[in-house]
């Protein structure tokens, strides 16, 4: 018997040409979710990440936990608003009376020669715009002291007694230099008993303790260059119940 063939496929006439083999099919790859960026002060890789990024040949990718990433943080750091830091300057540009030379008293406050200190004993005062190289005393509720320099190589630079509602803001309290007349403790609470105290955006430096107390709020204080003597361990604060930001 004669078989006949399609001329064009070269297939017995009567046969149904074989099926071609079905292509494989292609993986179904997931769609990969989406990258969380963290902030940068939560971004840098610490130790173990990159000893594992070397063990599989790779390199940390550019960003914030790379040699440029963290260039790029100090660089962003350079132009954030530090508040005691930057409250100093505005009080560095204000015109202050020198204590006692210029003036030696006001509203709710004194000199006091024997004591070689300030004491503020009026409740509610409200002190600014002087320059004090000397203890300043706080006895007194609901004080606040703004715009204020005290500058001391003494036991205080401001020190509250009994008091509550005390505010301490946009001021500087420091010690004369880093050794021999840094201030040993820039803000205390004496006795441990004062209360609602207010801490804020102040400019702290050249002490052994910056701030001491047991309740209240400190917030925004711009605390550096504590006493470099080798006998004493410098300390920036110090709390029992008071809240930090």
């Amino acid at each position: 018997m004669t078989t006949k063939r399609n001329t064009a496929t070269h297939i017995r006439i009567g046969r149904k040409a074989p099926a071609s083999p079905a292509s494989p099919a292609s993986p179904t790859r997931p769609h990969p979710a989406p990258r969380l960026h963290a902030p940068p002060a939560l971004a840098v890789r610490h130790g173990r990440a990159r000893r594992r990024d070397a063990h599989r040949g790779g390199c940390p990718r550019r960003g914030p936990g790379t040699r440029r990433g963290a260039h790029q943080l100090r660089s962003h750091a350079q132009h954030l608003r530090l508040p005691g830091r930057d409250e100093h300057r505005r009080t560095q540009g204000t015109t202050l009376k020198s204590v006692p030379s210029q003036v030696s008293s006001g509203p709710g406050w004194h000199y006091n020669a024997a004591g070689n200190d300030v004491i503020v004993t009026v409740k509610g005062t409200v002190l600014s715009g002087l320059y004090i190289p000397h203890n300043l005393v706080i006895d007194a509720a609901n004080v606040t002291v703004k715009d204020v320099q005290v500058v001391t190589n003494g036991n205080f630079g401001i020190s509250l007694t009994h008091t509550t509602g005390a505010t301490i803001e946009n001021s500087t309290i420091s010690g004369q230099n880093a050794t021999t007349g840094r201030v040993n403790s820039a803000i205390d609470d004496v006795y441990g008993d004062s209360t609602g105290m207010v801490i804020k955006d102040n400019n702290i430096s050249y002490f052994r303790t910056g701030v001491q107390i047991s309740t209240g709020l400190v917030n925004g204080n711009y605390i550096h260059t504590p006493a470099t003597s080798p006998e004493i361990t410098p300390t920036a604060s110090t709390s029992t119940g008071a809240r930090s930001r």
